[in-house]
């Protein structure tokens, strides 16, 4: 039997703008692989997390699958993620079915392109996307390391937008300018990789975790809950894992969220 979450924060989602609720706290799983990387998904399972990001490009779609299974989490409280490498621009269909066949499902719940592809592919791969998802392959779609100016191409070319964008995204990479496009194309903010590209020892983020009895990975946790915006964090250490989700103590004021936004320098996307 699968413990309980130990954390509400776990529970809380995010509605995109097809409709569908999506966990805001994730498991990242880069990296991650074999017994070991099977062994963190199951402590984050664990740990009450249920939504799961992956990548055809981790190599780790199949650990991540047996490790779900081997959970007896329903797999309709599962929500699984995993995204299409450049490699594979043109054999969508193919990437996809092989990304079902190793996670052991029907039907994903969000696929991504990984990158934006340069030149004439884009458009017609996300074409390829869009039929995908209304074959019933995948529930929603969307990007990832995308500029606003590459989302408005596709968008206006199909008329069918990305329901998210995941890209580096942490107090120190915050930009408001960002934030707004993308909340007024209702795109919802992924972010990834948002506590090994933060700087755990600034003043200023230890100031906030010593005001709120906070670590400071607990602090940036809940400074993306707070807007609504999604965090997909990885660790391959049990105790961390539960002590990254356990914010429900943590609250951050109006002021403290100012001065957190204030450690951001200028955004570039990869």
């Amino acid at each position: 039997m699968t413990p309980a979450p130990t954390s509400s924060a776990a529970e809380l989602t995010a509605t995109l703008s097809s409709g569908r609720s999506l966990p805001l706290l994730g498991f990242g799983t880069y990296q991650l692989h074999g017994e070991s990387g099977q062994q963190a998904i199951g402590w984050a399972v664990d740990a009450g997390i249920r939504h799961f990001d992956t990548a055809t490009s981790y190599e780790n779609e199949g650990d991540l699958g047996l490790a779900l299974a081997r959970s007896g989490v329903p797999r309709g409280e599962l929500f699984l993620t995993s995204k299409l490498p450049l490699r594979c621009i043109g054999r969508e269909r193919e990437a996809l079915e092989r990304t079902l066949q190793q996670l052991q499902i029907e039907r994903l719940d969000l696929w991504l392109m990984h990158w934006p592809v340069e030149g004439p592919g884009l458009v017609p791969s996300w074409e390829a996307m869009i039929q995908l998802r209304d074959a019933g392959l995948v529930a929603d779609i969307g990007v990832s390391n995308f500029a606003v100016g590459q989302i408005d191409q596709i968008a206006t070319a199909t008329g069918v937008p990305p329901v998210v964008n995941q890209i580096r995204w942490n107090p120190f990479l915050y930009d408001a300018d960002v934030a707004r496009e993308l909340a007024v194309r209702d795109v919802l903010i992924s972010a990834y990789t948002p506590l090994r590209r933060a700087r755990l020892d600034d003043a200023v983020l230890l100031a906030v975790a010593s005001e709120t009895g906070a670590t400071p990975a607990q602090v940036i946790v809940r400074w993306h809950l707070r807007r609504s915006w999604s965090i997909l964090f990885r660790s391959s250490a049990r105790d961390r894992i539960a002590q990254n989700i356990d914010v429900d103590h943590v609250e951050l004021t109006d002021e403290q969220m100012v001065r957190l936004d204030g450690r951001a320098g200028t955004y570039h996307f990869d």
